[in-house]
């Protein structure tokens, strides 16, 4: 019975990384601003009801959801910080992301805590901004371990880890301001001891206004 259930989460877990590294190859493939030279008129500053405004400046996301742990077979809480900025034609998304069984401020064992750095695509318009990213990701936290005692009885413990992983992402957002949205992701991250996938709602935060033309 025990190594059944260890064999449905070993398939479970080999179908989710399968998705994951498929999503990071469509992103990967997508990305088309590495060695071409910075578009002007695409990045020049425009006037909108006499303000101005600076296309593709950087922003911030604050998000909230809720992610799906495979391992677990349960549904966890999420939240994340995302900075997002750019260097020539490409773009960059870093930040920090926590998953667990309860809401961040509360205490659990079952806990994953990302700090993520990718690069990726970026489309942005007068009424909405879409990206999405794939890169490295620093895990840490704990999660639900097996170990066997002297007399071979399986018990449940937490453990702990530090590992490098995988996090992609891919978000819309509608914006109710040229600088200011709401909108909805999809991510997923993994490593080797803790994967999740989920949906985040987040605010859009943009450094877009230069000012205003009297």
């Amino acid at each position: 019975m025990r190594n059944s259930q260890q064999s449905i989460l070993k398939n479970r877990l080999a179908r989710f990384l399968r998705v994951v590294f498929f999503q990071a190859l469509v992103v990967l493939c997508s990305l088309n601003g590495f060695g071409q030279k910075v578009e002007g008129d695409k990045y020049d500053e425009f006037v909108n009801r006499n303000k101005i405004f600076k296309p593709y400046a950087g922003y911030l996301t604050l998000a909230s959801g809720m992610s799906y742990n495979p391992y677990m077979a349960s549904f966890e809480k999420c939240s994340s910080l995302g900075l997002h900025f750019r260097t020539g034609n490409i773009h960059f998304n870093t930040g920090y992301h926590v998953s667990s069984d309860r809401f961040f401020m509360k205490r659990s064992n079952q806990l994953l805590s990302d700090i993520f750095f990718t690069a990726g695509y970026r489309k942005d318009t007068l009424k909405s901004n879409f990206g999405i990213w794939a890169g490295p990701v620093y895990g840490f936290g704990s999660t639900l371990a097996y170990v066997k005692d002297e007399d071979g009885v399986i018990t449940n413990y937490y453990l702990s880890f530090h590992r490098i992983g995988l996090y992609v992402e891919a978000e819309y957002t509608f914006k109710i301001a040229y600088d200011f949205g709401l909108g909805i992701s999809a991510y997923t991250s993994a490593n080797k001891a803790y994967q999740v996938a989920g949906l985040k709602l987040h605010l859009y935060f943009s450094g877009a206004f230069r000012g205003s033309i009297q």
